[in-house]
């Protein structure tokens, strides 16, 4: 989400797919700069054009036996406010600073309460109600929030995370282990120009996988 609006129409390009024993691939882009086909005149138009204009979305998911990385690399010219949300259906566990206030003014994000602001580089631990899920969050100058908001069905709240930058070139990395408690994964991740080096195991046994985040598609290799 760009300035808390909502986005325009946008035709959307899987860059690449791949189904592996090793892995699953999928890398996808969207680009706001491109013209799309046109809407007829019984539209209602309820988003801004002037906050995604020229923006350039690219989410790239590995998905692997009981993990998967997510890359979020937004082309951000203008230095618009980008906002990663994920919406969890369990509870976020980790606490934060209360801000005061509402975490914005207008647009869908109004009906978001109980905002806190969670340290930068901390292990976000999502309770469920079948497992614990940790989410490892790598980014530069970003914010992280959390908040509660409408579900959908709207009947009750849910909790958000929202992860916040102005930068025009943006990388959210996310990797998020769902195994069970007794096999939690430790994960490392370093990042080289557009080449992303994850690391992820335990103590027996780790596996290392490069993301090549080519224009034309992700390349990985396994190791």
């Amino acid at each position: 989400m760009v300035d808390g609006k909502n986005q325009p129409p946008v035709n959307p390009v899987v860059l690449k797919y791949e189904n592996k024993d090793e892995y699953k691939l999928i890398d996808t882009l969207v680009d706001w700069s491109e013209e799309y086909g046109g809407l007829d005149s019984f539209t209602r138009v309820q988003w801004c054009v002037e906050s995604y204009k020229d923006v350039k979305y690219r989410r790239t998911i590995l998905w692997l036996d009981d993990c998967f990385a997510e890359v979020v690399r937004v082309g951000n010219p203008h230095k618009r406010n980008v906002n990663y949300c994920l919406h969890t259906l369990g509870s976020i566990e980790n606490e934060g600073e209360k801000i005061s206030g509402d975490y914005r003014e207008e647009g869908p994000l109004r009906y978001i309460k109980s905002v806190e602001e969670l340290p930068a580089g901390e292990e976000i631990k999502i309770g469920s109600e079948k497992n614990l899920i940790s989410m490892h969050h790598f980014s530069e100058d970003s914010r992280i929030y959390k908040g509660k908001g409408p579900g959908n069905p709207s009947v009750s709240d849910i909790d958000y995370l929202f992860i916040e930058s102005s930068e025009q070139e943006i990388y959210y990395i996310n990797i998020f282990d769902y195994s069970s408690e007794k096999k939690r994964k430790n994960v490392s991740l370093t990042k080289n120009g557009s080449t992303i080096h994850i690391e992820i195991g335990d103590k027996e046994h780790k596996s290392y996988y490069t993301l090549d985040m080519k224009s034309s598609g992700a390349e990985v290799a396994v190791k």
